[in-house]
């Protein structure tokens, strides 16, 4: 759904994956309602290391890290990515 609203592709950087590969984004995808109903259990420390490696290699790169929430997400979650300079989405563009 984002790759179709985007026309980005997904890959591999540095052996992370992408969902979304753009010119100026890096974008991952997240279709969890835990990230609204369960903000501590979403943000376990797998997820908390993609968000800090994904905007990492974002700004190495240049480009924006985008977090893209398919049904919203709890403050909490916004907060954690946003303060390590990550930008939130709320939908998939269905």
């Amino acid at each position: 759904m984002v790759r179709n609203k985007t026309a980005g592709q997904s890959g591999e950087i540095h052996g992370r994956e992408i969902d979304v590969i753009l010119n100026d984004a890096f974008i991952q995808a997240k279709r969890s309602y835990a990230a609204i109903e369960r903000p501590r259990n979403f943000l376990n420390p797998p997820i908390r290391r993609q968000i800090k490696m994904t905007i990492r290699l974002a700004q190495d790169s240049g480009r924006r890290a985008e977090f893209w929430f398919k049904y919203g997400v709890h403050p909490r979650v916004k907060t954690y990515i946003e303060d390590r300079g990550g930008t939130v989405i709320i939908g998939l563009g269905e």
